[in-house]
């Protein structure tokens, strides 16, 4: 049975995020649809090793953190999780 992660930063992530409404993978694509605005912020690097996330808009994470964005959220696993699920679908 693993241990739970009680590492400090484990703790600020999910302070941080007890007021999101997260999404997850497997709603992403009823979300987009529902006309959600879908922002990828990760590093140049991971998106050419890994590959776009469709439909999103590619906004560096300074960039986002500056402009601020109402309503944002996160993607529960990220693009991993994502990418996880849509493999599983095929």
């Amino acid at each position: 049975m693993p241990c739970a992660d009680d590492s400090q930063i484990n703790r600020l992530l999910e302070e941080s995020r007890r007021g999101l409404d997260r999404i997850e993978a497997v709603d992403l694509p009823t979300v987009q649809a529902a006309g959600a605005l879908v922002v990828d912020i990760r590093p140049s690097e991971q998106r050419e090793r890994d590959g776009g996330l469709p439909g999103a808009v590619v906004v560096d994470r300074n960039v986002s953190e500056r402009i601020g964005l109402a309503n944002a959220t996160d993607l529960c696993g990220g693009y991993q999780a994502w990418l996880a699920e849509n493999a599983a679908g095929q």
